[in-house]
């Protein structure tokens, strides 16, 4: 019975390391909103530059780079059959 009960304490301390609090500082020019908040969520500074067509094609089955957004046409080469499991993300810089 001791075994368990040393068996369910570790268990329990291993899962309890495992949650672990990070804290990030922001910029000194940084001025919190008015108000009282629980949570701030900052997103970061990035910029979209273009947005890129990923998907499967016959020669390479493979989720690959297929091109830019404006320069192919990812409803076409799906409804051709050119091309499946299309996925358009943004690149960011």
């Amino acid at each position: 019975m001791r075994k368990v009960g040393l068996a369910i304490a570790l268990a329990l301390s291993v899962t309890a390391s495992g949650c672990v609090q990070s804290r990030q500082y922001a910029d000194v020019q940084f001025t919190p909103p008015k108000g009282d908040y629980r949570l701030l969520v900052m997103r970061p500074d990035v910029t979209v530059t273009r947005r890129v067509v990923f998907g499967s094609t016959p020669d390479n089955p493979t989720q690959h780079l297929i091109g830019y957004a404006d320069e192919v046409d990812p409803d076409a080469l799906f409804a051709a059959g050119k091309a499946w499991g299309i996925k358009v993300v943004n690149a960011v810089e």
